[in-house]
């Protein structure tokens, strides 16, 4: 008799889970970075989209999707056999 999870896959990822939110620490690390500083660098120079969950508060609470994160690598990302 066959296993019923074998019948039954579970279901595909909604889009929503694929694109999870990063704070900047957990972005930073996704880059081999110890400190949030060159994620925040990013932003701030227009290069990184983010989202501002707390915009009205004196402090930021600021989240990056792994769609931009994806965009900002691939932006740096140089093909070898490429003319600057």
């Amino acid at each position: 008799m066959s296993n019923v999870a074998e019948l039954n896959p579970p279901p595909l990822p909604q889009p929503y889970e694929a694109d999870r939110l990063y704070t900047l620490d957990e972005a930073a690390h996704r880059f081999g970075l110890s400190t949030a500083k060159w994620i925040r660098d990013q932003i701030k120079a227009g290069r990184l989209e983010y989202i501002d969950l707390n915009p009205n508060g004196q402090r930021e609470k600021l989240r990056v999707s792994a769609t931009a994160l994806n965009r900002l690598a691939q932006s740096l990302t140089h093909n070898p056999g490429a003319t600057p």
